[in-house]
């Protein structure tokens, strides 16, 4: 099951400032524990996990790279009906 993960990390901004910023990570796991395990691991526990919930993710492309967290995309496919109509999927 895949579960997006939200953390607020503190990064560098172009001006050398320390902003705070969320992050979103999805993550191939069994458990919420998990989930958060992984989200600490990103930022080596410097943040703080504010979110995990259960994806709709429904296919991951290009199986991952070790080492490398997953990225979420909603692809939207556009066709004309027989009636000559814009549909959306």
């Amino acid at each position: 099951m895949f579960y997006e993960i939200k953390l607020k990390v503190e990064k560098e901004n172009s001006k050398g400032e320390m902003k705070e910023v969320i992050e979103h990570f999805i993550t191939d796991v069994v458990l919420f524990a998990e989930a958060e395990k992984k989200g600490l691991e990103q930022y080596n526990g410097n943040c703080d996990v504010f979110s995990i919930t259960r994806s709709n993710v429904v296919e991951i492309v290009n199986e991952k790279e070790e080492g490398k967290p997953f990225y979420k995309a909603t692809l939207i496919d556009i066709f004309i009906d027989d009636n000559g109509n814009e549909k959306e999927t």
